[in-house]
């Protein structure tokens, strides 16, 4: 992410800022809920969520986000934080702290502020502008993006889903393998099939070869 000037590269080892034992395992961007730029946001893997200074330095941000000590998942929807604890899902915005009664495995956002928890079996969306609020039936979703457009793509055991306009998921491509992973770009979603990278938009879907290790 970038905050000004700064780059910064999150690794899976631990960082010396961070207490002993614990690693890095979400990084993320979001405009600066105080309005001076943008903060680069990290959660460890004890929950807790830190700011990486540009002087260097990690602020840690549960408190001042209004969140539990503890999270399991964050991410960003529009201008918000969004963050999965056992007491809900929280939504922090600039001047407020909203939590819905959701729980699940992990949390999604997009940029026009749509929201999709994944659970054991089912796919929370929230539309955090329309206070709307819709669930999917899903076995075992594995992850989910949200494309520019609010579109919503989700990885299964058989492939990738998008949202339709009727209101359902319908599957858009059977995969060799469960994908890993999903990121959106844009209005495209790239994903991982194994030991191929697909992507996956509303003008049809590709494929890179298979790769292969020499022998």
């Amino acid at each position: 992410g970038r905050d000004g000037s700064l780059v910064a590269v999150f690794s899976a080892g631990a960082r010396a800022d961070l207490p002993a034992g614990r690693h890095v395992v979400q990084a993320f961007e979001v405009r600066a809920l105080d309005g001076a730029g943008a903060w680069l946001l990290a959660r460890d893997d004890a929950g807790a969520v830190f700011r990486l200074r540009g002087g260097g330095g990690l602020e840690p941000m549960n408190a001042r986000l209004g969140l539990p000590a503890r999270v399991s998942s964050v991410g960003v929807a529009g201008t918000s934080v969004v963050a999965l604890a056992d007491e809900g899902l929280f939504v922090v915005a600039a001047k407020t702290v909203e939590r819905y009664p959701v729980s699940g495995r992990s949390v999604v956002g997009g940029e026009g502020g749509r929201v999709a928890v994944l659970a054991e079996d089912e796919v929370v969306v929230l539309d955090l502008g329309e206070r709307r609020t819709r669930r999917y039936a899903l076995e075992s979703p594995r992850a989910a993006a949200i494309t520019d457009r609010g579109a919503l793509y989700v990885a299964t055991e058989r492939g990738p889903y998008r949202e339709t306009g009727s209101g359902d998921l319908a599957l858009r491509y059977v995969a060799d393998a469960p994908p890993r992973a999903m990121a959106a770009e844009g209005d495209a979603v790239w994903f991982a099939d194994g030991g191929r990278v697909g992507v996956v938009d509303d003008a049809g879907l590709a494929l890179a070869a298979p790769t292969s290790s020499s022998e």
